[in-house]
């Protein structure tokens, strides 16, 4: 650039700015070509944006990565999306190469560094993915591809505030640890068991940039190149009832036979076994919008078709409802639903 600009003769420069009104204005009172201030201050903007884009290109990928991590860090909480890009969207040695460059430039690992300074709820989850190495193999188990498709299904549905999805268990382990291959098997899986995309029940949490980042990069870096970092507030709804903490536990003690899927009865919770081959009907899940009843007696007409027992109909039921509703169902005390006539009665 700079050995074209010196070749330029001096009409050249005045044919230039004479032909790029845009940018340069005349002089109201001497015969001169003036820049609009404005313009000058964009240029500036754009050539140290330029200057970093240079900086960066010329880097070993493992140090941008690694000051690109340590950037995110010094940021505020909206920052970490640059964390979930570097843990989700780079191959199991890249990941490797950028914690191996952190620890050279910074002297403490990037796990540390997370733990220790991320406050929010998201700290657990971030930790895991930055510390797992990932089985890059196209191997796939079937059997627990379903299994765990069943069980984010179950687990997303019953949280009124996604958020407290980050510190499931469930949840961390099947992000953190599993292939992409299997991860992408689970998506498709739980698309075709509960008719819909597994992002659509996740709202705009960042839950939903560490999916689109683990199956679908292009995805994400066209969300995040066409949209700026916008600062939303969170809504945090009330504590659960101690309803929610009976199901909390029951998914905890999910187990994955070869065949079927169970939920041990906790406190008088019925127990409900479900087949691996199970796939949620269709169903318009219930916003409280509309009749109750018709719902109910729609739900149970289907499921009872599909050859479900009552104690199936109470589990998969806060799969049948949305927003509101399922915060309703989750309040509930066990004795409103022992049986699928207490439910109904309601």
């Amino acid at each position: 650039m700079m050995e074209i600009l010196v070749k330029w003769h001096p009409e050249d420069l005045t044919t230039f700015r004479n032909e790029s009104s845009s940018i340069f204005l005349k002089d109201k009172y001497f015969l001169f070509e003036r820049w609009q201030d404005y313009h000058i201050a964009f240029l500036v903007k754009e050539f140290l944006r330029f200057q970093d884009v240079v900086v960066q290109w010329t880097m070993h990928p493992w140090e941008r990565d690694a000051r690109m991590a340590r950037k995110a860090l010094d940021g505020r909480p909206q920052a970490y999306g640059l964390l979930i890009e570097l843990a989700c969207t780079r191959s199991s040695d890249e990941l490797l190469g950028a914690r191996k460059a952190y620890q050279s430039l910074y002297v403490e690992s990037i796990e540390e560094d997370i733990a220790s300074r991320v406050e929010g709820i998201e700290r657990q989850l971030l930790v895991a993915l930055v510390s797992t190495y990932r089985y890059e193999g196209s191997r796939i188990n079937d059997v627990a591809v379903r299994s765990e498709a069943i069980k984010l299904g179950i687990t997303i549905n019953r949280h009124g505030d996604k958020k407290k999805l980050f510190k499931d268990e469930e949840i961390v382990r099947i992000l953190a640890t599993r292939s992409k291959p299997h991860l992408k098997a689970v998506f498709k899986c739980y698309k075709e068991t509960f008719n819909k995309n597994i992002e659509e029940d996740l709202d705009e949490t960042s839950l939903k940039d560490i999916i689109y980042c683990l199956y679908a990069p292009p995805m994400y870096f066209s969300k995040v190149a066409a949209i700026p970092p916008i600062v939303t507030p969170v809504t945090i709804t009330e504590d659960p009832s101690s309803r929610m903490d009976r199901l909390e536990q029951r998914i905890r003690q999910m187990r994955d036979p070869d065949e079927m899927i169970s939920w041990d009865d906790t406190d008088d919770v019925p127990m409900a076994t479900l087949s691996v081959s199970f796939r949620m009907p269709n169903i318009e899940r219930y916003t409280g919008v509309g009749c109750p009843r018709i719902h109910l007696r729609l739900y149970s007409t289907v499921m009872r078709a599909l050859g479900l027992d009552e104690a199936q109909l109470l589990t998969l039921f806060p799969l049948s409802l949305s927003g509101i509703t399922q915060r309703w169902y989750a309040s509930l005390e066990s004795s409103r639903r022992r049986t699928w006539e207490d439910l109904a009665q309601f």
